[in-house]
């Protein structure tokens, strides 16, 4: 493969790559057309859902049951992407960005109401180096009378996924009977990094 670089533009095997533009912003090529970051996976969904409760004492995968229908968009995603069960499959091999930010209710205010959130990858809450990493909310808080929520459970993680594998959201409820989940006030996003 050659490569030239001609002023301002950067071309392998013929076809352009990449350019700077007039107005000093570097846009990338592809299939012909200037992507830019238009090409770079990314995705940003919320759920539909009202109130759902789970499983106590295990790890519950936030699939279509929990979340409703998928509402938010995506692009980049080729044959993959999000899909009916909330699981976010990469287009590509990388390192992605995740994060996702849960609406969480506590009926009552007492140590077993407490949940844990952690992304899992293909189906295994241990991905990171045989790791288990999650956080926790509400655990022994009292919120005090008419304060039944939780403060904004969320998590944040960098996970490598080879193309076709998928992320997911999980959640671990200490007590299933008094905790819930609202899917439409709940997203999940994320985009690859490198």
């Amino acid at each position: 493969m050659s490569i030239q670089i001609t002023g301002s533009q950067f071309i392998a095997s013929g076809n352009m790559d990449m350019r700077v533009s007039t107005s000093n912003i570097v846009e990338r090529f592809y299939n012909g057309f200037v992507g830019g970051n238009d090409y770079q996976p990314a995705f940003n969904y919320h759920g539909t859902s009202g109130w759902t409760y789970f499983t106590a004492n295990t790890w519950n995968e936030l699939t279509s049951s929990r979340w409703g229908q998928l509402a938010g968009y995506q692009k980049g995603a080729g044959s993959y992407g999000m899909n009916g069960e909330h699981r976010y499959y990469a287009p590509r091999s990388g390192y992605y960005y995740l994060h996702t930010d849960l609406y969480v209710l506590c009926d009552t205010n007492n140590t077993a109401n407490y949940t844990h959130l952690l992304f899992g990858r293909n189906g295994s809450v241990s991905w990171n180096n045989g790791r288990t990493p999650y956080t926790i909310y509400g655990h022994g808080n009292n919120r005090g009378a008419g304060s039944s929520y939780p403060s904004g459970p969320n998590i944040s993680a960098v996970m490598y996924m080879s193309e076709g594998q998928y992320a997911s959201v999980y959640m671990y409820k200490g007590n299933s009977t008094n905790t819930r989940f609202y899917g439409a006030h709940s997203f999940f996003a994320g985009h690859l990094i490198s």
